[in-house]
């Protein structure tokens, strides 16, 4: 077995463990797999995907082999750009405090880092044993000795190196942070070269399928080549489940009245539909499973049901793996939150019931079949087809149908209103907005314009929520439907 000596560097700040690929190929260490990562550079304006060897390394102390570790480490070119030293630091001055400890780095230790252990790993290592040297200095236990972690009291006053632990400072730091923190350079739509040809085959069959009728847009769903004709019959399999469902029905009334309010709502509002002529027997082959989830920490609306396009067949392919996911265009979740935050008044609205307000093109409705009955007590005899009219959450493909059609209907509005087709095309995430401004006007007016935008394409904003009382007092003047759940949007949560 291979092995070097190399030093080590812990850092909760890092969510993974990384190895220099220098040393991974020195020792030879096995790649168990290989991982595809978003990854971040101070100052980058969108993470840049990379795809990293995950490597198995053991690390094992100089001075005692039988304190090691084994852990999955991923492989880069580089751990740190800048070299760093170890500490400045005169160890004579605390042996009173440090007698019996053995350091697990030492002073004349110039050797570049290696190996970086993140968070996955970092109270393996560290054992949590503290001792105080100062008021400023601990010594901290860890597999391979103690580290000093802090500030220290060295009288070498003219020395640049006062801190224990390195902190290599770039002079254009100052920049670096005024550009990071800058909107204009956090932009979230993906860029062209992350879509491969396939997405882009996606998106164009979507645009040449989209239509508007009837104030609301219909789409279709996006087929994998030939495995529309070829979905399997799951008949069987959703009779069975539903059978299942009807017992509990039968076991629990109240249960059965919210799944029954939920239903006759869909149909009241045309979401779904009785299959023509549905004789169960005669109808085509694919249904959805579907079952309840029970939200109680929710003010209203505590019952969900979700229905199951996965379901297949042993060997057979699902709805699911007939369709294509398409391409993500759903901003980067950490630049959304950090630019949610550059602006002092800040809001949040919720489109209402998102996916059920695309339509579904004729073509495709008959997928989306699913059982249900009015007397759960006698459902083989009362049970009946229903189908949906609309996109429902659920299909893998759904959140690239939502992001597309809102992203195609926001076209209309590039010269309308400039300013609020920027903030939606960049701030919508799957069916929540976030807006700010720096004025309480501005913020007002964006509002507005962001209703009527969604109005238009017959997708009612709802629970509106501000941290500014002000603009909060205005909503409520003016009919806007704001979230009573609370009473103010806190920014720090």
């Amino acid at each position: 077995m291979q092995s070097r000596n190399c030093r080590l560097l812990a850092d909760t700040a890092a969510q993974r463990s990384f190895v220099e690929k220098e040393l991974s190929r020195l020792l030879r260490l096995p790649i168990i797999r290989k991982e595809k990562l978003s990854v971040y550079s101070f100052g980058d304006k969108s993470p840049v995907e990379k795809t990293f060897n995950v490597v198995k390394i053991r690390l094992e102390s100089k001075d005692d082999p039988n304190s090691y570790l084994e852990i999955e480490a991923l492989e880069t070119e580089k751990i740190s750009a800048a070299h760093i030293p170890p500490p400045n630091i005169d160890i004579s001055i605390y042996n009173k405090h440090l007698k019996g400890l053995k350091l697990a780095d030492t002073i004349n230790n110039d050797t570049d880092v290696s190996v970086l252990i993140g968070a996955d790993n970092y109270y393996d290592v560290m054992t949590g044993r503290i001792k105080r040297i100062n008021r400023k200095l601990v010594a901290a236990g860890s597999l391979y000795g103690w580290c000093l972690i802090g500030v220290s009291g060295s009288p070498n006053k003219n020395s640049s190196d006062s801190s224990v632990m390195k902190v290599v400072v770039e002079e254009d730091i100052s920049k670096q942070l005024e550009t990071f923190w800058q909107l204009e350079n956090l932009g979230i739509e993906p860029a062209n070269d992350r879509l491969n040809c396939n997405d882009n085959k996606i998106l164009q069959e979507f645009e040449e399928s989209i239509q508007f009728r009837d104030n609301r847009y219909v789409v279709k769903l996006p087929w994998k080549d030939n495995l529309k004709e070829s979905l399997d019959n799951n008949f069987e399999i959703a009779y069975e489940r539903f059978s299942k469902l009807c017992c509990k029905f039968q076991n629990d009334h109240s249960l059965y009245r919210q799944y029954k309010d939920v239903v006759d709502s869909y149909i009241e509002q045309n979401i779904v539909e009785r299959v023509p002529n549905s004789n169960v027997e005669d109808c085509a082959k694919f249904y959805l499973p579907h079952r309840a989830v029970i939200r109680h920490d929710k003010v209203s609306s505590k019952l969900r049901i979700v229905f199951d396009a996965s379901s297949h067949k042993s060997g057979k392919f699902s709805l699911n793996d007939s369709l294509h996911a398409g391409p993500n265009l759903y901003p980067d979740l950490f630049e959304l939150l950090l630019s949610f935050r550059k602006h002092p008044i800040a809001f949040t609205a919720d489109i209402k019931q998102a996916f059920l307000n695309v339509e579904l093109d004729e073509s495709d409705k008959n997928v989306t079949k699913f059982f249900w009955t009015d007397n759960p007590e006698c459902f083989t005899e009362s049970i009946e087809v229903l189908r949906f009219n609309r996109v429902l959450f659920g299909i893998n493909s759904s959140p690239f149908l939502l992001s597309t059609t809102i992203k195609h209907h926001l076209k209309k509005y590039v010269s309308l209103y400039p300013q609020t087709h920027e903030l939606l095309n960049n701030f919508v995430f799957v069916d929540d907005i976030l807006g700010g401004h720096n004025s309480v006007i501005a913020a007002y007016t964006t509002s507005v314009e962001c209703i009527h935008i969604f109005n238009e394409a017959s997708m009612p904003l709802h629970k509106w929520a501000t941290n500014s009382a002000e603009l909060n007092e205005l909503w409520g003047k003016n009919g806007f439907p704001i979230d009573t759940s609370r009473t103010r949007l806190d920014k720090r949560e």
